[in-house]
């Protein structure tokens, strides 16, 4: 049976979504280095055309259109519940919209429509990467920026996470990617170049008290870098530019 990565990523959204327990409308330190990235492509330019795939209800719209309300922001998510949800708190903005799609079929629509596209958080839970990617890179007519966990080496580690394990069989996918595959697998698609920015952790977040809620941490080596984890799992955070 084919697995149908549109139902995996809306269950997952939505479940969070109703325990409240969705990212909150928060700046985040790796929007710096995304935002550092985008400075240089905006500079100069108005109407670009710029999707957020896989945008929930609009967190990282909000800060772009802070950042630069120059450009045309459209955010696009497989959830009608988080579209909806994202229309109501942007509807005095009449440089954002927001559609509910699918950015598996995204060329059927938007052949190269976007100049640039965003995929923010979210390849990780996917159950994999390439259907995703593949979609972006037809839809997008300049540049990709996507963050993800990667490793340097030639190994993806696939991680099912089930948080309530004893009550419940539904899981989140926590997935690390190898980046030379990914790297191989981009350029063998058209790609002309990508680019990896590792975003390290500068700040001390504690350990959580309760040993069965699974959150983000830090751990401080002594050689000063920060490792940033998450349950088990070690969060290597990259921001990746897929250049076309």
């Amino acid at each position: 049976m084919t697995l149908d990565y549109n139902m995996v990523y809306k269950k997952q959204c939505e479940t969070s979504h109703k325990k409240k327990i969705f990212c909150p409308l928060r700046y985040e330190r790796q929007m710096d280095y995304l935002f550092g990235l985008l400075r240089k492509d905006f500079r100069g330019r108005t109407d670009l055309r710029v999707l957020d795939a896989c945008c929930g209800y609009g967190r990282l719209v909000y800060f772009l259109n802070k950042f630069n309300s120059l450009q045309s922001y459209t955010g696009l998510d497989y959830s009608a519940v988080l579209i909806n949800e994202a229309r109501k708190m942007f509807k005095q903005y009449s440089n954002i919209n927001f559609k509910t799609g699918n950015i598996f079929r995204l060329s059927e629509k938007y052949s190269k429509y976007f100049d640039y596209t965003i995929n923010y958080k979210t390849l990780s839970w996917l159950p994999y990467y390439e259907q995703c990617v593949r979609g972006l890179m037809k839809a997008t007519k300049n540049k990709i920026y996507l963050t993800s966990l990667f490793n340097d080496g030639d190994y993806d580690s696939i991680c099912k996470v089930y948080s309530q394990a004893s009550r419940t069989t539904d899981f989140t996918y926590l997935n690390t990617y190898s980046l030379p595959k990914f790297r191989h697998f981009c350029l063998i698609n058209e790609a002309k170049q990508v680019r990896a920015t590792s975003m390290k952790l500068s700040i001390d977040l504690k350990k959580p008290r309760d040993k069965n809620k699974i959150m983000t941490y830090t751990q401080r080596l002594a050689t000063g870098y920060n490792l940033e984890i998450t349950g088990n799992t070690l969060l290597n955070w990259k921001l990746i530019e897929i250049v076309l």
